[in-house]
């Protein structure tokens, strides 16, 4: 074997080992990327369906009619509350309730259910109006923030006939609240977002037909009002707690949710 021909096979075989450590190094490296954006999930500290009801002022607690199940909820962990106004002011309006959600889950982020402006025009409810709007809320530490919100004017007809209700609701991806379904996919799918947490917060207040849709508007207000920091405080997990979460190794791709 000529010399020249020696050294191109010395060069063919330098660069086919390169190649190789080359193949191996980006698919060890791909293998690290992809087991570092993998959502973490974070549990709850204390389950929903603990949640003290005396923090809502002038409210009777009822017992459902139809318990909510988890397979309806798509989480385990979830809260309905129903109840009625006992403020004269409100002596206007139905059985009331507030629905609060949670989910997270190891590997990909929670899916995100349809909100209400979706899912009640799926069973057939008119929604005529969907109102976006902030209320400042004091939280239990002290603070006071601005919470998105959407109002939504609905009509249903649960026995041929047709009711009106109140329907006001926010978002919250690992602490942070938002007032749109899409906001919320974008943070959870952020890949510094290791440990996240999506929870919907629902008030529906149906309304008599003499009552006003201000008055049950202004009903739901002060339930998100009472309810939320509670939660917030109580319930969901803390700043430390994602974490620590994020610190941890993910169980599973695409585990069930909490």
């Amino acid at each position: 074997m000529s010399l020249q021909a020696s050294m191109r096979n010395k060069w063919f075989i330098s660069g086919a080992v390169l190649l190789v450590v080359a193949a191996l190094g980006m698919q060890s490296a791909a293998e690290a990327t992809a087991l570092a954006i993998l959502k973490r999930s974070v549990r709850v500290r204390k389950p929903l369906r603990d949640f003290d009801p005396s923090c809502i002022a002038d409210i009777k607690r009822l017992a459902p009619k139809e318990p909510l199940t988890e397979e309806a909820a798509g989480t385990r962990e979830y809260l309905t509350l129903q109840f009625q106004c006992l403020a004269r002011e409100f002596r206007d309006l139905g059985v009331c309730a507030l629905q609060v959600h949670y989910y997270s889950s190891d590997g990909r982020p929670p899916i995100i259910p349809h909100t209400p402006e979706v899912c009640y025009r799926q069973v057939g409810n008119l929604v005529s109006s969907i109102t976006p709007m902030t209320y400042e809320i004091k939280m239990a530490d002290g603070t006071t923030r601005d919470i998105p919100f959407k109002c939504l004017r609905m009509t249903y007809d649960p026995n041929g006939e047709a009711i009106e209700c109140c329907v006001l609701y926010t978002l919250c991806v690992s602490g942070d609240f938002v007032g749109d379904r899409e906001v919320a996919r974008f943070k959870m799918a952020m890949p510094w977002n290791r440990a996240v947490y999506f929870a919907k917060f629902e008030t529906v207040i149906p309304i008599s037909k003499n009552g006003r849709f201000e008055d049950a508007l202004e009903a739901a207000k002060r339930v998100m009002v009472s309810a939320i920091p509670v939660i917030v405080a109580d319930h969901l997990p803390t700043d430390d707690d994602l974490r620590k979460a994020a610190d941890a190794r993910p169980a599973s791709d695409g585990a069930k949710a909490e």
